[in-house]
């Protein structure tokens, strides 16, 4: 369910956005983005379940990613992909996560957020490609080496595999589109919140972890590491 932030807390946010756009500047944004961030810290807690958070945290992580802060980018980057999931955009989230993929020279890991990204805006997200060509060029060239699955149980098993990889990112961004097809699988939610877990995302794992809890109880945590249920003993209580 999408919420929305009281109409006294709204004014607020819409006041230090306004504020924040008002000053920012790429060769000086830390002053506008912390405007931002505490528009944001205004958002109750699930934040990104919140209406508001999609454009907050996209004008943070992307201000921070177009003056060249990449790793104050990419760590707002989780919210900004939990708030798009929950909000149901377009895939913006995930054009941001290959652009930092691709700085990173991560190449398998930007094409296949480029392809999520280009699905689920339909096509919209490069526009002409004038704006972005750089990117824009690199999915052209590279998409069609890389066959993202489509169907549901590939999607899954894929996405277990790279967890075998310790590639989270990937798989992750596979658990996401799993949760599009199924939302009461508690297989999706653990793996999702093993993944944030390794990431060093801990409220994510909290919350996916609970969820996969909820569904099959202590038992989905049984055949795996016991830090990931020792993990979610110190957030909620199990008898």
């Amino acid at each position: 369910m999408i919420l929305r932030v009281e109409e006294n807390t709204k004014r607020e946010i819409d006041r230090l956005t306004n504020e924040a756009f008002e000053i920012f500047d790429l060769d000086n944004p830390k002053s506008g983005i912390n405007l931002l961030i505490e528009a944001y810290n205004k958002i109750p807690s699930p934040k990104t379940k919140y209406s508001e958070s999609f454009d907050l945290l996209k004008y943070i992580s992307i201000g921070y990613f177009r003056a060249g802060f990449i790793d104050e980018s990419e760590k707002w980057l989780s919210d900004f992909l939990e708030s798009d999931f929950n909000l149901m955009r377009y895939g913006e989230s995930e054009y941001l996560a290959g652009k930092i993929a691709l700085k990173r020279n991560n190449e398998r890991l930007a094409i296949q957020h480029f392809i999520v990204a280009n699905q689920k805006s339909g096509g919209r997200i490069f526009g002409d490609g004038q704006e972005d060509k750089e990117y824009y060029d690199f999915f052209r060239t590279h998409a069609k080496e890389y066959v993202r699955p489509v169907d549901f149980d590939e999607m899954l098993n894929v996405a277990l595999k790279e967890i075998n990889n310790q590639n989270y990112s990937y798989a992750l961004s596979l658990l996401y589109d799993c949760l599009n097809l199924q939302l009461d699988n508690a297989v999706i939610y653990y793996n999702k919140g093993l993944c944030h877990f390794e990431l060093n995302e801990p409220d994510h794992a909290a919350d996916s972890f609970t969820r996969a809890f909820m569904l099959e109880g202590e038992v989905i945590f049984k055949e795996h590491d016991s830090k990931y249920i020792d993990f979610l003993k110190t957030k909620i209580e199990i008898k």
